[in-house]
């Protein structure tokens, strides 16, 4: 059985915050946070339709999530990008976009098992119109780009949590 992938690729995802802890997110409680996403994608010029040769256009998605005991996930926030043709014209593209982490989004419970945040970049040819695409965007194999974990730690004042 023959199979056709027209998902880009993807390379040089940094994460941090405006803290300079290193790799570790530093979040401040009580106040709203921010997460900066960079990365880059790589091999534009080559998705091309197989019968017209016509770029492929497309939309990613970007997750902020939060798992609450193996059982939820919340999205936090999250960020839309539309890949056009002019921006497909390129053969590497560098993004770099924002998640924000509201004050009553930072959960303390956390331990990287059961109970922590992720990132997830997604792939989509169409624009998420409800409810189910999310689903799909965030729960299918197929469409991901990349997704990890985030080891965050909460700091009140000069205090860590």
């Amino acid at each position: 059985m023959t199979s056709m992938d027209l998902k880009p690729g993807i390379n040089n995802v940094f994460i941090t915050n405006d803290k300079e802890e290193g790799p570790i997110l530093v979040l401040e409680k009580h106040k709203d946070n921010e997460i900066h996403l960079n990365f880059t994608l790589t091999g534009m010029m080559a998705l091309r339709e197989p019968l017209n040769e016509n770029l492929k256009t497309f939309y990613l998605y970007i997750f902020l999530t939060y798992q609450h005991g193996g059982r939820e996930t919340e999205v936090i926030s999250s960020a839309q990008i539309h890949c056009n043709e002019d921006i497909l014209e390129s053969e590497t593209l560098s993004f770099t976009t924002t998640l924000t982490v509201p004050a009553e989004n930072l959960y303390s419970n956390r331990d990287f098992v059961w109970n922590y945040y992720s990132v997830k970049i997604a792939y989509i040819e169409k624009e998420a119109e409800d409810g189910s695409d999310l689903n799909y965007l965030l729960n299918g194999i197929d469409n991901s780009l990349f997704q990890t974990k985030l080891n965050i730690v909460t700091k009140d004042g000069e205090l860590y949590e």
